[in-house]
């Protein structure tokens, strides 16, 4: 409901003539609610213009100081997994994974980490903003529940 009350308030300045601009936290193109807007906007025949930006995640392993891919390496970006053997599964098969919407998941990403012991498992949250923070993961899983929030999670095994 609030994608098509937006996409129709822009669609009112744009027919006034205005120029707009919609300016979102992360990656318009990946697991991004813009999506939702832009989707509404074409509903109305609006057709938005995406400008990239640094990909959240690539920013984060530049904070952290983490590789994502080195020579030959393969890495992995998704959303969350279920369960812990989900995310393990991942990381048999990618050298790298990358974990966005972590959020209220977090307990599962910590279950991982307990489990399964991996070399790297670093959260990054809220990269290049106020209170931007780097939780190392294989050092201490004790963490405040809402540390998945606006987090972006690196893992190797």
């Amino acid at each position: 409901r609030r994608y098509t009350l937006l996409a129709s308030e822009i669609k009112s300045a744009l027919d006034s003539g205005k120029t707009v601009a919609y300016v979102t936290l992360g990656d318009n193109m990946l697991y991004s609610t813009s999506l939702y807007l832009a989707q509404k906007l074409r509903e109305l025949d609006i057709t938005p213009i995406f400008i990239a930006g640094v990909p959240s995640y690539v920013a984060c392993a530049n904070i952290a100081a983490i590789p994502l891919g080195e020579r030959r390496d393969s890495f992995v970006v998704q959303g969350m997994p279920d369960t812990a053997e989900e995310l393990h599964e991942l990381t048999l098969k990618f050298r790298t994974v990358v974990i966005m919407k972590i959020s209220k998941r977090l307990p599962i990403l910590l279950e991982y980490v307990k489990r399964y012991s991996p070399t790297v498992a670093t959260i990054v949250k809220r990269a290049t903003l106020e209170g931007e923070m780097i939780v190392d993961l294989t050092k201490s899983t004790d963490v405040e529940a809402d540390a998945g929030y606006l987090a972006v999670a690196i893992i190797k095994l």
